[in-house]
């Protein structure tokens, strides 16, 4: 419980249609970018809705929701799961990622609580640290996460392997097969018997 009679508990396999929601509400905070939300964007909402059951299904994640204490109606979303802060330093910790609250329930106290259950779930598997994870854009949720004492930790990029080959001056990779095997095919061309004869092929 917390103020405003908040509370947290995990999602239902039959709320598939608020957890849209809530991806909706991170897409809007995010501008709305292909970049940001490739996966979504690509498999429709009936692949995301497929990609809820498959999270809620899975024991090393938890989705939960902040919901209204009195009609249980959510009210904000976290998911969590257990990662190394980095692959050199090897520190366990607790990952919060898509973390969201519904536009319209805002400052009651649903992200407070998603925190406070993330805090308790940190202590639970003896992790000393909580990393949350923003969308690009996510201002007002960066200026939530400094108030409770998060500090910058890294920062990620993202982008398709067809814009890297472009700006790396690659070439398109549909074209690059062909060029291989025409010389491939070059350099197996069979020798004329002449050139046998006269050891040319030596």
């Amino acid at each position: 419980m917390w103020r405003g009679n908040v509370r947290v508990r995990p999602a239902r396999v039959d709320e598939a249609a608020e957890f849209l929601a809530f991806v909706d509400e991170l897409r809007r905070a995010s501008g709305g970018s292909r970049a940001n939300y490739p996966r979504t964007l690509a498999g429709g909402r009936e692949g995301l809705a497929s990609r809820f059951v498959m999270l809620l299904e899975n024991p090393e994640r938890k989705v939960l929701f902040a919901v209204d204490g009195d009609t249980d109606r959510p009210l904000g979303m976290g998911i969590l799961s257990q990662d190394e802060v980095s692959v050199l330093a090897g520190t366990p910790v607790v990952m919060l990622s898509h973390l969201v609250v519904a536009e319209q329930h805002r400052r009651r106290g649903a992200g407070r609580a998603l925190m406070a259950a993330a805090a308790t779930y940190a202590e639970d598997l003896e992790c000393d640290y909580l990393v949350v994870g923003v969308t690009a854009g996510g201002r007002e949720a960066l200026r939530f996460l400094a108030r409770l004492g998060f500090g910058p930790l890294a920062s990620r990029r993202i982008a398709s392997i067809a814009t890297l080959r472009h700006t790396l001056g690659m070439g398109d990779h549909g074209s690059d097969g062909p060029r291989v095997r025409r010389r491939v095919r070059m350099l197996t061309r069979p020798v004329p018997m002449q050139r046998l004869r006269r050891g040319g092929a030596a």
